[in-house]
């Protein structure tokens, strides 16, 4: 079935960024490519370096020839989506460049009668969001409140640095759009195995059954990085390791995980469930989070740009949640992140209780509980461990895997993660988007952390390791 799409313009702000050159605008391609848009959407991007049309066409030609895709501009198909994308050279905080923004958007949507509905892409850091929502605020025809076509806002994470500049963001943003308008982005939350989770506990009924306190005994999320901080020296010295992964990303995939099945199919239902998650993780005080928190720092990471040299920002970080429930009540879950460590790895492991049937025990079987594995990346795929009893005379129990991979099961191509969400913001479906309750509760949880840990050292560990060794919680 071909998607319809209305006709829309997207501002990609920080378009010369890593970020837009690597995720946004290839995801865009992709969509045009796969739902046959040919006329109806234009792309501008905004940003500091200097380019011009033509320029900043050259530049992302070059930076789709380097990339995997092999694409240039000289390639009709690409060289057909090079011709819709133009930019505006300004400052995020001159006045007069979100006027020339607003003359080109117009420009466009009079000599082509398309392109009237925007979709407003902030790429850039929380401080400089903030800057931005501003100065679309002040500007008639860039906010909300445009009449009969729609303005939209994407605002990438982090949202915020903490719960007092969440707020104030939410506050900005509130000033000159609605939140129906307002689209908090956790490009996790689109990934298809993550997606998935759904379907594998709802649509399944014996998993649903069991997904409780009384068969599981423990619940392991990992998401390891197999490189450092890059040049993000700035960036990182102000958020470190849990406000950049396990605010978002980490607490996520736990309520994804430990969420209560959706009343209904409306965009709200899912994110209700996360909201009631997040509000029963228990916050712990300064001698919980001592007992229950390991932090660490790669060696090596204040050699790198724009870091001081005694600097005490983690890298890595293990920590132990507990939800207040009835479902879950008594089972930990543990939350592991980290830079610069052996593989890129992003899984949940869910650990299952041992069976207690006296027959085993007189057999003297000795044998590993039931897990479930849910890999995100870089495979897609579930693996469950069972027991199974070892050829022979004997009854001798060996862990055995059941194994679903999505490679092999489906032929079907599945989208990107940001092909998705832009698709879900063209089309106004905020089901995968985070809304403001729910990233002002996250924010509770993390400054409750990072206020407990204030004086905390980070361990050493090494570049390549699975960080510093955790604390048995």
């Amino acid at each position: 079935m071909k998607l319809v799409l209305d006709n829309f313009t997207l501002v990609i702000f920080g378009a010369s960024g890593d970020l837009a050159k690597k995720k946004l605008l290839p995801a865009l391609y992709e969509l045009v490519k796969i739902h046959d848009i040919k006329d109806n959407f234009r792309i501008i991007g905004f940003g500091r370096s200097v380019y011009n049309h033509e320029t900043f066409r050259n530049y992302l030609g070059e930076t789709f020839a380097q990339a995997k895709s092999g694409v240039a501009c000289t390639d009709p198909q690409f060289k057909g989506f090079c011709e819709k994308i133009f930019y505006v050279q300004g400052d995020y905080e001159e006045a007069s460049a979100y006027q020339r923004l607003k003359e080109e958007i117009t420009l466009k949507a009079q000599n082509k009668q398309v392109c009237s509905n925007v979709l407003f892409y902030l790429a850039t850091p929380p401080q400089v969001s903030a800057l931005i929502i501003k100065n679309l605020n002040k500007t008639p025809g860039l906010n909300g409140k445009t009449g009969q076509c729609w303005n939209k806002v994407i605002v990438e994470k982090p949202f915020g640095t903490d719960l007092k500049s969440a707020r104030a963001l939410n506050h900005l943003l509130a000033q000159g759009f609605l939140e129906k308008q307002i689209y908090r982005i956790d490009h996790y939350l689109a990934k298809e195995t993550v997606q998935n989770i759904f379907a594998f506990r709802f649509a399944n009924t014996f998993f649903e059954q069991i997904w409780n306190s009384q068969c599981i005994d423990n619940v392991q999320i990992m998401i390891a990085e197999d490189f450092g901080i890059f040049e993000r020296g700035r960036y990182y010295e102000k958020a470190g390791l849990i406000r950049d992964i396990i605010q978002n990303h980490g607490l996520q995939l736990l309520a994804t995980i430990a969420m209560d099945a959706p009343k209904s199919d409306r965009e709200d239902a899912i994110r209700d469930q996360k909201l009631k998650i997040f509000k029963a993780i228990h916050r712990m005080k300064e001698k919980e989070l001592r007992n229950s928190v390991v932090l660490g720092q790669y060696e090596g990471y204040t050699q790198e740009k724009n870091v001081a040299s005694d600097s005490q920002v983690e890298t890595y970080a293990a920590i132990k949640f507990l939800i207040n429930n009835q479902r879950w009540s008594n089972v930990p879950f543990y939350i592991c992140a980290g830079k610069n460590l052996k593989k890129n790895l992003t899984e949940i492991v869910l650990n299952f209780r041992k069976p207690k049937y006296e027959y085993f025990k007189e057999k003297n079987c000795n044998f590993e509980a039931n897990q479930l594995v849910i890999q995100i990346q870089p495979e897609e795929k579930i693996n469950l461990k069972f027991g199974a009893k070892r050829p022979g005379e004997k009854m001798i129990i060996e862990p055995v895997k059941m194994a679903f991979d999505y490679k092999t099961s489906f032929t079907q191509k599945g989208l990107s993660a940001y092909h998705r969400l832009l698709e879900d913001a063209i089309l106004g479906d905020q089901t995968r988007y985070v809304r403001k309750d729910c990233v002002e509760e996250l924010w509770k949880i993390v400054d409750n952390i990072k206020t407990g840990l204030k004086n905390e050292k980070p361990i050493p560990y090494k570049p390549k390791t699975w960080g510093p060794k955790v604390l048995d919680f």
